[in-house]
C-alpha cells in the first residue's frame, strides 16, 4: 500500500504562504473543529458545514495553516529518540497528520469540481496542487521520516503490545516509504520528487480542462424529433435553435431518443471531443511522466508500480482477468448484437461490414427495450421521482445498516441546491457521519458521479467515533414546472452505488482515519458501492422505492418483471465496454509502444466491441478523468465486481432487508476500511477462497 493510500487523500506541496500575509480575523471566522489529538472532529451542523471553505481567503489560509501544523508533527516524528517511540508518538501522531491534512486537500478537491464562482475554483485548484507538492517534498520523499518509522519497527514495536491493526499500518507505512523511493540516494530521490510535481501540475490540469469545456451545438426544433416536448422545454432557445450542452442527462436523451441521425451524430461527435485537443499532449505527458517515475523507483513500468499495493499484485495477473472476461463477455455481446440488429429501426442502417455506428446505438438499444420487453425508459422514470426515490432508497439502507438517516438544513454552502443528510444508529442518536447531496449539473461543475470524501471517521478505545463527513456530487436531470427530477432506472442504480461508497465512508469504525473507510485498496474500493447496486435488481427492493409522481402507485408487478427480463440482456455489450476501458489503462501505462493513446484506443474498441465502428474523429481519452484517478486500476471495476457478486448471493440468502446480515457484513468488510488486505477481509466474510461463479452466472456467460 503506498504512502499516497495510506494517507488517503494527502498527495502532495511544497510551503507557500506566510501566514502573517492573511488576514487574522480569518480565524475567528473558520469553526472546522480540531480536537487535542489534533483530528477534525465535528459535534454541530455549523461545523460540518465549516468542512469546506467560503471563501477564497480562507482557502489559502487554511492550506498555509495544515502545512504549516502537519510540518512541525512530521519534525517531531522525525526526531522523537528511539527510547520514546510508540504508538502515540509515531502511528498515532502520523495519523492525526494524515487527518487534518487530508480534509483540507479532500475539501479543496470537492470546491475546485464543483464550486460555481471560478476565483473559488482557482483557489482551490493551486492549494490542491500546494498540498500536493509538499506532501511530496515532506512525506513521500521524507527519508528522516523514513528512518524514524524503520528504527521504530526494529526496536521498540518489537516489543510493544501493538493490535492487529497497528501492526498493519506500521508495515504497510514502511513497505509505502521504501516503495516511493526513499531506499535511493538523494540524487535519485530528488529526481523522483521532481518527476512527481510535474506530475501533479499535469493531472490537475488535465482534470480542470474537463470541467472547463462548456461546449455545446445547437440543433433546430426538426432537429430533435423522437425527443419528449417536455425535455426540449428545458433546454435554452438561442438564435438558430436549441444549445444541447455536452452533460449527461442531455446526452441520455438525445442519444437514446433523438430519430434524426445527423443531431446523434453531431452530439457523439461533440461529447466525445470533450478537452480535445487541449488535454492530448497533457495526457501523453502523464503517461510519460508516470513511466519515467515508475522506472526511477525500479519498477518495469508504472503498472508494475501502481498495481504492486493492490489485490491482484501485477499487471499480469490484471491481465488474465481481463482476458479471461473478454473471452466469455465477446460471446454473449455478439448474440446480443445480432439481436439487436434483426430489425433496426427506420433510418438506422449497418455499414458495409455489418457493423452499427457509434451514435446509433444507444438509440437503436432504446427501441429494442420498447419493442421486446415494452420498456419505454422515460415512462419508466416516472415511477421514480426523485425526492421520493432517494427516500425509499435511504430507507432500505436504514433497515439493513440499522441507522437512521435524516436531512437536516443548510444554508450558505456552494450551491442553494445542496441538502445535508444527518446520519446515526439505531443504537443511539449520535451522528457518526454526515453526507452532502449536490444532484443536479451545471455549468463548470464535474460532469459524472462521484463521491468525494471530506473528513475521515473513525474509533477511538474508549469506544466513541469520530464522524465522517463526505459529499455526493450527480448530475441528474432538474425538475421543471410541470415535473420533478424523475430518474431513469441507470441513475437510481448509480445514486444507490454512490451512496454505498457514503455508507462505507460513514461506516468507519477502525483506529486510523489514514486507513478508514474508502481508504481501501483500489481494486477493492468498488466491491461494496457495486455489492449494493444488485438491491435494485430484486422485485421487492424495486416495489419499495418506486412511486408514479402522479399517482403514487408503485411499479407494477408485470413492470418490475419486464425490469429483471431486461436485466439479463445486455450484459455482454455492458462488459465488453468495461473491459475495454481497462485495457486501455493497462495499455496507457504499460510497456511504452509506438502507437498514440487515440490508435491504442482504436485498437482496443475494435478487440473488444468489433461491431461497433470506432470513429476516428473520437477522441474521449481526453475526457476520461480516470486516467489521472485511477491509473493502470481501471480493471478494478470489473474485478470488484466479479467479487462483488460472491458476497452478495451471501447476503441474499439471508435477507436483503436482515439487519443481522448487514452486521455480519459490516463487521466483516465495511468497518475495517483499509486496515487489513482486502482479500482476507472477503474470505473471512464469505467463509471460503471467493470466486467468480455468481458473477459468471449474472452476467449469463
Amino acid at each position: 500500500m503506498k504512502i499516497k493510500i495510506i494517507l488517503s487523500i494527502i498527495i502532495g506541496g511544497t510551503l507557500g504562504f506566510v501566514l502573517a500575509q492573511i488576514s487574522p480575523n480569518i480565524e475567528g471566522k473558520t469553526h472546522m473543529k480540531i480536537d487535542k489529538n489534533g483530528y477534525p472532529f465535528v459535534q454541530t451542523i455549523d461545523e460540518v458545514c465549516a468542512v469546506y471553505p467560503k471563501t477564497v481567503e480562507e482557502i489559502k489560509y487554511r492550506s498555509h495553516k495544515v502545512q504549516k501544523k502537519a510540518l512541525n508533527l512530521l519534525n517531531d516524528i522525525a526526531n522523537c529518540p528511539a527510547e520514546d517511540q510508540n504508538k502515540t508518538t509515531m502511528l498515532l501522531a502520523f495519523d492525526s497528520v494524515s487527518a487534518s491534512f487530508g480534509t483540507e486537500h479532500g475539501a479543496f478537491e470537492l470546491i475546485k469540481s464543483v464550486h460555481p464562482d471560478q476565483k473559488m475554483v482557482k483557489a482551490a485548484q493551486e492549494e490542491s496542487l500546494t498540498l500536493s507538492n509538499f506532501a511530496t517534498d515532506h512525506i513521500e520523499g521524507n527519508s528522516a521520516l523514513y528512518n524514524a518509522f524503520k528504527a521504530y519497527q526494529q526496536g521498540n514495536a518489537q516489543t510493544e503490545v501493538l493490535t492487529q491493526e497497528e501492526r498493519y499500518m506500521l508495515d504497510k507505512l514502511i513497505e509505502g516509504f521504501e516503495q516511493e523511493g526513499l531506499g535511493l540516494s538523494p540524487e535519485k530521490r530528488a529526481q523522483v520528487i521532481a518527476l512527481k510535481k510535474r506530475c501533479s501540475e499535469l493531472e490537475l490540469l488535465f482534470d480542470s480542462n474537463i470541467n472547463a469545456d462548456n461546449s455545446a451545438i445547437v440543433v433546430s426544433k426538426e432537429g430533435l424529433a423522437g425527443v419528449p416536448e417536455e425535455f426540449i422545454a428545458t433546454l435554452p432557445q438561442v438564435e438558430n435553435g436549441y444549445e444541447l450542452a455536452t452533460n449527461y442527462p442531455i446526452q441520455n436523451m438525445i442519444m437514446s431518443y433523438c430519430c434524426v441521425e445527423e443531431t446523434r451524430k453531431a452530439f457523439y461527435k461533440a461529447f466525445n471531443k470533450k478537452a480535445y485537443p487541449v488535454n492530448e499532449p497533457i495526457l501523453a505527458d502523464i503517461i510519460a511522466t508516470r513511466h519515467k517515475i515508475a522506472q526511477e523507483l525500479g519498477f518495469e513500468t508504472y503498472a508494475h508500480y501502481n498495481l504492486a499495493d493492490k489485490m491482484v499484485n501485477d499487471p499480469q495477473k490484471a491481465w488474465d482477468f481481463e482476458n479471461a472476461v473478454n473471452a466469455r463477455g465477446l460471446l454473449k455481446a455478439q448474440e446480443e448484437f445480432d439481436l439487436l440488429t434483426k430489425e433496426l429501426p427506420e433510418g438506422v442502417t449497418l455499414t458495409v461490414d455489418g457493423k452499427l455506428k457509434p451514435w446509433d446505438a444507444a438509440y437503436v438499444i432504446t427501441l429494442f427495450k420498447k419493442k421486446k420487453y415494452d420498456i419505454d425508459e422515460i415512462k419508466f422514470s416516472e415511477y421514480f421521482p426523485m425526492e421520493k426515490t432517494v427516500a425509499g432508497l435511504i430507507s432500505i439502507y436504514e433497515q439493513f445498516f440499522s441507522l437512521s438517516i435524516t436531512e437536516v438544513p443548510v444554508t450558505g454552502m456552494w450551491h442553494e441546491d445542496v441538502k445535508l443528510l444527518k446520519i446515526s444508529t439505531t443504537e443511539n442518536n449520535n451522528p457518526i457521519g454526515y453526507v452532502f447531496l449536490d444532484m443536479y449539473p451545471r455549468t463548470g461543475k464535474y460532469g459524472h458521479a462521484a463521491q468525494f470524501s471530506g473528513v475521515q471517521g473513525h474509533s477511538v478505545p474508549d469506544g466513541n467515533r469520530y464522524p465522517s463527513v463526505a459529499t455526493l456530487v450527480c448530475n441528474f436531470t432538474k425538475p421543471t414546472t410541470a415535473k420533478p427530477s424523475l430518474l431513469r432506472y441507470s441513475e437510481v442504480v448509480t445514486f444507490f452505488h454512490e451512496f454505498g461508497h457514503a455508507i462505507h465512508t460513514v461506516l468507519a469504525a477502525n483506529a486510523f482515519a489514514c486507513q478508514s473507510g474508502i481508504s481501501t485498496e483500489r481494486d477493492f474500493v468498488e466491491l461494496p458501492s457495486q455489492m449494493l447496486e444488485k438491491w435494485m435488481e430484486d422485485p421487492e427492493m424495486l416495489k419499495v422505492i418506486s412511486s408514479h409522481f402522479q399517482t403514487g402507485e408503485p411499479l407494477s408487478d408485470d413492470l418490475i418483471q419486464k425490469r429483471i427480463e431486461l436485466l439479463k440482456f445486455g450484459t455482454g455489450m455492458f462488459t465488453q465496454r468495461q473491459i475495454g476501458f481497462g485495457m486501455m489503462a493497462l495499455t496507457f501505462f504499460g510497456p511504452k509502444t509506438d502507437n498514440t493513446v487515440d490508435q491504442e484506443a482504436k485498437r482496443l474498441t475494435e478487440l473488444t466491441r468489433p461491431y461497433i465502428v470506432y470513429d476516428d474523429e473520437d477522441h474521449f481519452c481526453c475526457a476520461f478523468g480516470h486516467l489521472t484517478n485511477y491509473g493502470a486500476c481501471y480493471y478494478g471495476y470489473m474485478w470488484s465486481l466479479a467479487l462483488a457478486c460472491d458476497v452478495f448471493e451471501t447476503i441474499k440468502a439471508q435477507g436483503l432487508l436482515n439487519p443481522e446480515a448487514g452486521k455480519k457484513y459490516v463487521d466483516a468488510i465495511l468497518s475495517k476500511g483499509g486496515s487489513c488486505p482486502a482479500e482476507d477481509m472477503v474470505r473471512d466474510y464469505l467463509g471460503r477462497e471467493p470466486n467468480f461463479d455468481a458473477f459468471y452466472k449474472k452476467m449469463a456467460f
